[in-house]
């Protein structure tokens, strides 16, 4: 027999002779749940193992959609060339010196990116400029870029430096 009520559940689920009556409230709470499969007397569920239950299925989820995003993001790239580069110049009259380009930038990819274009003056980085291209579409640029007069013999070389995938547009 028990000493206490505390106990008294104890004597329930040994199979021990109780001197306190069970509580009737519960059994009746107990016997009129249709879907209760628990066997009397058995633990209920807590609601830690509710929580870490709820944790494992929702992190099986994220795991199967963020593998999902990560073969989309590493399969999808943008391909940009420097396509038709002209490079001109006006000749020193009047100073400036002003050197006109004119070229397009292809993004043959399927993502969008970036795209950094520089002018080389005498194989020396003079300036640079970087573009955003659309995925699947050509960027048509128009740029004039003022060079100092010193000595009239240039060499221009107009190359894509770099080009880079945007992650996030808005």
């Amino acid at each position: 027999m028990c000493a206490s009520r505390l106990h008294c559940n104890r004597c329930l689920t040994e199979n021990l002779k109780c001197s306190y009556p069970r509580n009737p409230i519960r059994s009746i709470v107990r016997t009129s749940s249709k879907f209760d499969s628990r066997p009397r007397g058995s633990p209920r569920p807590s609601l830690r193992h509710a929580a870490i239950s709820s944790l494992i299925i929702l992190l099986a989820f994220g795991g199967i959609i963020g593998v999902g995003e990560l073969r989309a993001l590493v399969s999808t790239s943008p391909n940009i060339t420097l396509e038709k580069a002209d490079v001109s110049q006006s000749g020193c009259l009047p100073p400036p010196d002003l050197i006109y380009l004119f070229f397009g930038l292809n993004n043959s990819g399927n993502a969008d990116g970036y795209g950094r274009v520089a002018l080389f003056v005498n194989g020396t980085n003079y300036w640079a400029r970087t573009y955003t291209v659309r995925a699947s579409t050509t960027l048509r640029v128009e740029e004039t870029v003022a060079l100092a007069c010193n000595h009239p013999g240039h060499g221009f070389d107009l190359r894509l430096l770099w080009t880079g995938r945007i992650f996030f547009s808005v």
